[in-house]
């Protein structure tokens, strides 16, 4: 069934609901009137503030800043070589204002052009050994025109002496320090402790200095250990017998006996090779020239080499390296061949001798016997250094 109509209800909905919006404006703009209260309480309080700090200068070129220039004043600066941009800094204004100034009162000079200063009074000085610094206030210019014309001329502008600072003189300090206890024979570590210093800066001063650290006692003893093991190792007395006397195992006399073992010779067993196989057309002569003369100039050859390959022999020390004892066998066999071959040598005098005294019946066998006996020698001179095996020729294949 259909609701009848009823326009009173109807407006006292209305009215409710524009109560109710009346009601929510009314707080909203409260709200709002709080929050602006309180913003202008703080922005109260910030002006405060400020107006109780000083303000701050004003920058150069600020218009707030009063920007007054004597001319005068600016014209004798300007006169001594100074640029705008310094005039400007020391009147506290822009170098358009400086400018300005010395248009009006009627200084011109071309842009860049330098001051008038004498060149050979700034040279002068700088013989002297001014520094542009020192230089500028006498000659009535800028440093920077200064060094600019020490420049030009060739030379390097010199620097203004630094006052040492309270670093330096504590560096200084602490270097004397350092060289007195070292001189007194304190070691490095001691010298650090003592300083409250690391040992690397004592290392680094000494070093400087062109000192080595003094050795600390158990290092000294050491040496006195390592000196007195040699002592005993040279004349003769065993590993065991050092290490009972020393107190010390022999493991570390071994260890001080190795370090103290001289480095190896050089190897000479590839020249005694080479020079023995050298003499081989000596020795191969004698089928040509058999003479007495002949025959002794070859065995005096053999003898020689063979002594000094003996003496060398001799020199080797006692090392257990593989190096050392390829070195002496190799040199050994050399001898060898060379006191066999000397032997032959004695032999074909021998026959030689035989062959002038002997019947025409035996000369045959002297000299089948001399002439082995030669052969035989140049074998072992062969034998000594073998010839080199030369590469064969690389074979290009034909073309097909």
């Amino acid at each position: 069934m259909a609701t009848p109509f009823d326009p009173l209800g109807l407006f006292d909905d209305l009215k409710k609901n524009l109560d109710r919006l009346s009601e929510g404006l009314v707080d909203g703009a409260q709200a709002v009137l709080e929050t602006g209260q309180s913003l202008g309480a703080q922005l109260r309080e910030l002006d405060q503030v400020l107006a109780s700090r000083p303000s701050p200068p004003n920058p150069i070129g600020n218009p707030g800043r009063p920007r007054t220039v004597d001319p005068d004043e600016a014209v004798r600066l300007y006169q001594q070589g100074l640029t705008n941009f310094e005039i400007a800094e020391m009147f506290g204004v822009t170098p358009l204002r400086v400018s300005q100034v010395l248009r009006a009162a009627g200084v011109s000079r071309p842009r860049g052009a330098p001051p008038r200063i004498s060149r050979e009074d700034v040279l002068r000085l700088h013989e002297q050994g001014l520094s542009p610094r020192e230089i500028a206030p006498q000659v009535g210019a800028s440093a920077v025109r200064v060094a600019q014309l020490i420049s030009e001329a060739g030379l390097e502008p010199h620097s203004a002496p630094l006052a040492p600072t309270a670093r330096d003189l504590e560096a200084a300090r602490r270097r004397e320090q350092v060289l007195d206890l070292h001189g007194k024979g304190l070691p490095a570590g001691e010298i650090a402790q003592r300083m409250d210093v690391t040992p690397v800066t004592v290392y680094r001063i000494l070093g400087e200095e062109g000192l080595r650290p003094n050795p600390t006692p158990e290092a000294a003893q050491a040496r006195e250990r390592r000196q007195e093991a040699i002592g005993l190792h040279q004349e003769g007395v065993s590993g065991s017998e050092i290490a009972r006397r020393l107190g010390i195992s022999e493991p570390a006399v071994v260890a001080i006996l190795r370090e103290f073992r001289p480095a190896p010779p050089p190897s000479r067993a590839r020249e005694f090779e080479e020079r023995a196989f050298g003499l081989l057309p000596q020795v191969e002569s004698l089928h040509r020239d058999a003479s007495e003369e002949n025959i002794r100039i070859t065995e005096i050859m053999l003898q020689n080499l063979a002594e000094e390959a003996g003496a060398h022999i001799a020199q080797l020390p006692e090392f257990p390296r593989q190096e050392m004892e390829e070195e002496r066998w190799r040199v050994a066999f050399v001898r060898q061949q060379l006191l066999r071959a000397l032997e032959d040598m004695e032999t074909f005098r021998d026959c030689q001798a035989q062959m002038r005294e002997a019947q025409v019946t035996a000369l045959p066998r002297l000299v089948d016997q001399a002439w082995r006996c030669t052969n035989r020698a140049a074998q072992l001179l062969r034998e000594c250094c073998p010839p080199v095996p030369r590469p064969s020729p690389l074979r290009v294949p034909s073309p097909v």
